[in-house]
């Protein structure tokens, strides 16, 4: 959805376009990492080379006014202690858990 289309949603997204959406932009990510025409030499630099199109994504489809604003953040949770990832769900905490940096979760 072009971001034009998202603020002329008079209702939020269902679950279910929600889903659409993310899953395209994970699609999107997935594809644009198979051009890299380098191999990231450590996770940090994995995360660095797909910032890009991640923060483009983020601010294409995002519903968060924050998105719009930019920054090394853009799209992204951030940091996030251990209490405020329980307060998100046990789900997100058992799928965060494992994962190693540079790794992207399914949906949760």
């Amino acid at each position: 959805f072009p971001r034009e289309a998202l603020k002329k949603m008079k209702r939020p997204r269902t679950k279910v376009e929600a889903e659409a959406i993310l899953r395209e932009a994970i699609r999107g990510i997935r594809e644009d990492r198979l051009k890299f025409t380098k191999t990231p030499k450590d996770a940090a630099e994995l995360v660095s080379m797909q910032t890009k199109k991640f923060m483009e994504l983020a601010r294409k489809i995002s519903e968060c006014e924050t998105a719009q604003k930019g920054g090394a953040q853009c799209g992204d949770l951030g940091w996030v202690s251990p209490e405020a990832r329980l307060q998100m769900g046990e789900n997100l905490k058992e799928v965060t858990e494992i994962l190693q940096p540079g790794q992207w979760s399914d949906i949760v």
